[in-house]
């Protein structure tokens, strides 16, 4: 293909889909204009630990550093179904290092802190927290 055939193409792709990537950019700002980094502050702060019978089961894999994944009992009685949930490895560092049930609460900023994770990486952290707390998994103290 030539240059020529390749511009005509380009400038052709451009057009079928310049409104869905111009609405994909106004959804982007929106949600942009939302973010307050204080927010992320308070939830940096906020101190947590592994709920007593919570019913998760985390699934340590390898070098025993990190949990690769966790299964969640989903329902009641006998509509209980199980919800695994994979993570990525930064996930699954900090989860390694959760307080258990019967431990003193630790804020999220320490446990990234005692994992050595990044502080870049602390959305990724921050969305499994939420999971967590939407499953129960987890109680902030």
């Amino acid at each position: 293909m030539d240059f020529k055939t390749v511009s005509r193409l380009a400038t052709l792709f451009s057009k079928l889909f310049a409104e869905d990537i111009l609405k994909l950019l106004l959804i982007y700002e929106d949600i942009s204009a939302l973010y307050d980094p204080k927010d992320e502050g308070l939830k940096l702060a906020q101190k947590i630990r592994e709920r007593k019978n919570a019913g998760a089961t985390f699934t340590v894999t390898g070098s025993n550093d990190f949990i690769s994944s966790m299964s969640i009992l989903v329902g009641e009685g006998r509509q209980k179904r199980v919800r695994t949930i994979s993570l990525t490895v930064t996930q699954g560092k900090f989860l390694y290092h959760l307080p258990f049930p019967t431990a003193t609460f630790m804020s999220v900023k320490n446990i990234l802190k005692k994992t050595g994770i990044d502080e870049s990486h602390r959305a990724e952290v921050l969305d499994i927290i939420e999971v967590l707390k939407e499953y129960k998994v987890i109680e902030v103290g």
